[in-house]
């Protein structure tokens, strides 16, 4: 899925911030979960392309995937495209009026 985000290299960009939420099938029920994703990469030396990372993070909409296997593959993937010094991503979880959240760092 990497293959479809593009990179922009920078200098001298100390963190970069994303929040959005995004959807994704819950494998227990198949209810549709709503994450509230945040995203710091920090000391890039690429950033990902804005459109094509947008369709990246919608693709998951059609996943059926596990919270956390879900920020595993954003993370990873985001890892090894802008080669951070670190990143860290927060996600929060609203199941059945139940809120769950979710980072790795």
């Amino acid at each position: 899925m990497s293959e479809k985000i593009k990179t922009i290299d920078v200098r001298n960009v100390k963190m970069v911030k994303i929040k959005t939420l995004i959807s994704t099938k819950c494998p227990e029920d198949l209810k549709i979960d709503h994450v509230l994703l945040q995203i710091s990469i920090y000391k890039p030396k690429k950033v990902p392309e804005l459109y094509s990372f947008i369709s990246y993070l919608r693709s998951f909409a059609e996943k059926t995937i596990y919270h956390e296997n879900l920020l595993y593959e954003i993370y990873n993937t985001l890892k090894s495209l802008c080669e951070p010094e670190r990143i860290k991503l927060r996600a929060e979880v609203n199941y059945n009026d139940f809120v769950y959240e979710v980072i790795i760092d």
